[in-house]
């Protein structure tokens, strides 16, 4: 006998099925608030279906056909057949709207919601985003997590692929004490496409002000660094950051091999390290990244699934083509058969791009990666306010001009509108970007 149990044991199974059935029977367990209301949305259903019979003078058979004759031998006296059949409809069908409403209540009341959403806004929002355009973005900096705050309200296919040549501040110092890529861009790009409460990503952002070995760091860097040590993968460790703050979309490294970024200076200086680059305050000549790095395979598949490709905004140097210049970057981009869209900066940037106009960026990427990867350039057309251009003159910055014919004249489809805030710092206003960005996908 005993044989025959284990053999009935293994065939069906062994542990991971009966598991899987415990799993499913619970929601019969007592308290689970469940039972009662799928009892009596059955019970409206039975209801509709006499009603059914009622109202098209069905052949009544069987018990059922027994239960609603007697029904309808009471009923039919007081009222004309086909008005009690369609009273009996309504009458279930208002049953059974109740009874999987309070079902849905009783299987998510222990599930915690945003505070200013419904259990249907929910529900209705991950689907509709789950159809959204599959969109790539590839930079690093503030302008790569600002579109990406626009664009999670219309999708959840998003994947940010983010540059990963930052060496200062705390992304600098965990990537050299644990040698991993620095989390500085990508904490950033986690907390714009987060779907938790403010006070989370708050926290995800806090910086501490000081404490031996604190100071400087933000606690989202701290977090992503942790992860990375117990899944023993900086990637892994995105994901499962990724999962506690609920992102709408992926974001991946461009690369998991650590590099450097070196530039060669108008005075034919060779200058290793982003923060070096940025500090030496003279144009740059040449720019690569060291070692030779590959394109994360994750990232290159989506590249090739997308539906609109979105470079910048940000550095011109050690952000946007910081990434475009990993091995294999600027072939997908070629292969893929999605819209491919720059977004340019709204102001020029000391050591970087002085004296630059809109043209002047394509310029210089076509420069260093030997071609142009994108076919539409969007250009902000709205000067700032005088005394916010103070401020930005003060540290040797200035308004990118949207010299449109100039870009024309290299064959691009160029898009100039009045995207920014009138505010300090200045950023792109990410509602109106989001919006002009998701009018190219359709």
């Amino acid at each position: 006998m005993k044989k025959l149990i284990r053999k009935f044991y293994r065939l069906i199974g062994g542990k991971r099925t009966l598991l899987k059935f415990k799993q499913k029977i619970r929601w019969l367990y007592p308290g689970m608030g469940v039972k009662r209301w799928i009892f009596l949305s059955l019970i409206g259903a039975l209801i509709i279906a006499g009603g059914l019979i009622l109202t098209l003078e069905l052949r009544l058979v069987d018990a059922i056909g027994w239960v609603i004759k007697q029904f309808y031998l009471f009923t039919g006296k007081l009222l004309p057949t086909p008005w009690t059949g369609t009273g009996l409809i309504v009458i279930g069908t208002a049953l059974m709207v109740f009874a999987i409403q309070r079902a849905i209540k009783g299987i998510l009341v222990n599930v915690r919601l945003p505070s200013d959403k419904s259990i249907s806004d929910v529900i209705f929002t991950k689907r509709y985003l789950s159809t959204g355009p599959k969109i790539v973005t590839i930079g690093g900096g503030t302008g790569l997590s600002t579109i990406l705050r626009g664009l999670k309200e219309y999708t959840s296919n998003i994947t940010a692929i983010v540059t990963v040549t930052d060496d200062g501040g705390s992304s600098g110092r965990l990537r050299e004490e644990f040698d991993i890529p620095p989390p500085g861009d990508i904490r950033n790009c986690l907390v714009a496409l987060a779907e938790t409460e403010p006070f989370m990503q708050n926290l995800f952002q806090f910086r501490f002000p000081n404490g031996k070995g604190l100071k400087g760091h933000s606690l989202g860097n701290l977090l992503i660094t942790a992860m990375t040590q117990m899944t023993g993968d900086f990637q892994k460790g995105i994901q499962r950051i990724s999962e506690i703050l609920a992102v709408r979309g992926k974001v991946l490294p461009s690369t998991s091999e650590k590099v450097i970024l070196t530039a060669e200076m108008e005075d034919g200086k060779i200058v290793k390290g982003e923060t070096n680059i940025n500090s030496y305050g003279k144009r740059i000549k040449h720019l690569s990244i060291e070692p030779r790095a590959s394109l994360l395979p994750e990232a290159r598949e989506a590249i090739k699934e997308a539906d609109l490709i979105i470079i910048g905004p940000g550095s011109l140097y050690t952000s946007v083509l910081a990434a475009l210049l990993v091995e294999g970057m600027v072939e997908a981009l070629e292969k893929s058969k999605a819209k491919k869209v720059y977004i340019c900066n709204l102001m020029t940037e000391k050591g970087e791009t002085q004296g630059f106009k809109a043209s002047d960026h394509i310029k210089a990427i076509k420069e260093q990666i030997g071609k142009i990867p994108f076919q539409y350039v969007i250009v902000n057309n709205a000067r700032p306010r005088p005394e916010i251009l103070e401020k930005y003159y003060e540290e040797e910055a200035d308004f990118v001009e949207p010299d449109i014919d100039e870009l024309r004249r290299m064959r691009l489809r160029v898009i100039a509108q009045p995207l920014l805030r009138q505010l300090l710092p200045l950023r792109h206003d990410h509602k109106k970007l989001a919006r002009l960005l998701i009018s190219l996908c359709r």
